[in-house]
């Protein structure tokens, strides 16, 4: 059971929807009450909301306290990781975060991962299009 009608979602489906990839570092979040949590029986389920909540808040560097209105999330296949965007576009890892240090694409930070949407990516691609020339 993944989802319940009252808006609870199990850890390992918040685990997807953030892009943690370990039970360890989504721990953490719930230690360090950056990411409220309730234990329902024996299993431990997380607010939707309070993941989307998150994620926008990491995006924009506010605390996660709620601040930001709830957000509609994009399917977790669509959120990139630092090692993913490095193969895409084949570049150093030197480079992928110097992009990101210049604010060259966006992203956001869930714990201490970085991830990226694909659309983010795909309009920093755009805006960096350089057509060829054509006859030379």
């Amino acid at each position: 059971m993944k989802n319940r009608d009252d808006g609870l979602i199990t850890v390992r489906a918040a685990m997807e929807i953030m892009g943690i990839p370990t039970r360890h570092e989504f721990n953490k979040l719930i230690l360090n009450k950056k990411l409220p949590c309730t234990m329902i029986g024996k299993h431990i389920w997380v607010a939707r909301e309070d993941v989307d909540t998150m994620i926008a808040n990491q995006g924009s560097g506010e605390a996660a306290a709620g601040s930001v209105e709830h957000i509609t999330h994009e399917k977790p296949d669509t959120l990139l990781t630092p090692r993913e965007v490095i193969e895409i576009l084949r570049i150093s890892r030197a480079t992928f975060f110097t992009l990101l240090k210049k604010k060259k694409i966006a992203y956001s930070k869930v714990g201490e991962r970085y991830r990226i949407s694909r659309e983010d990516l795909e309009q920093y691609l755009a805006e960096n299009y350089v057509p060829r020339e054509h006859g030379k």
